[in-house]
């Protein structure tokens, strides 16, 4: 998960998404480079329009920042280090990478959880276990989707066919 401040504070982009199943992050180093990068290729459009010239960037990866600001990474890091600076550079952006104590960074972390949290389900067995011991009859599941569902009627946040969040009034850009 990544968020995109403006200078002005009142404007924050949060972003989140799955890795590609091609995909084969081995370290948290990797995986907060690759981060970094699915953020930064989200936001292009974004930054390319209001034509920003100089991002800030905070991470609570030590080797991620020190890497971005050097310009080059150890051999399991240099191709994501390299999309990332060919990115900044074919937007013409300067980079400035900072350390950041994880504490700090409690919205993308939660944000990255979010993406692996998946969409968990009760065995049909148990539960109907369960509600025979309890004799409970419900009529609708009030915490389902479609693919999960226990009951033919049921409430769900996320509309036909779309991803959970992107109903907001500002959607977070998919990493996809």
């Amino acid at each position: 998960g990544a968020t995109l401040q403006m200078s002005h504070p009142d404007l924050e982009i949060l972003f989140h998404g799955k890795w590609s199943s091609n995909w084969h992050l081995t370290s948290s180093n990797q995986r907060e480079a690759a981060g970094i990068l699915c953020a930064f290729r989200s936001s292009e459009t974004y930054l390319r329009e209001r034509q920003i010239r100089s991002l800030k960037i905070e991470t609570d990866n030590s080797s991620a920042a020190y890497n971005i600001n050097r310009g080059s990474a150890a051999v399991a890091l240099v191709k994501l280090t390299d999309r990332i600076l060919e990115t900044a550079e074919d937007l013409n952006l300067q980079l400035h990478a900072f350390h950041i104590p994880g504490k700090l960074n409690a919205i993308p972390d939660s944000l990255s959880r979010l993406a692996t949290s998946g969409d968990y389900q009760i065995h049909q067995n148990v539960l109907m276990e369960a509600l025979f011991a309890l004799q409970v009859h419900p009529s609708i599941d009030m915490f389902a989707n479609r693919r999960n569902r226990k009951f033919r009627r049921f409430m769900t946040l996320v509309l036909a066919n779309q991803e959970p969040l992107s109903q907001l009034e500002l959607p977070p850009i998919s990493l996809y």
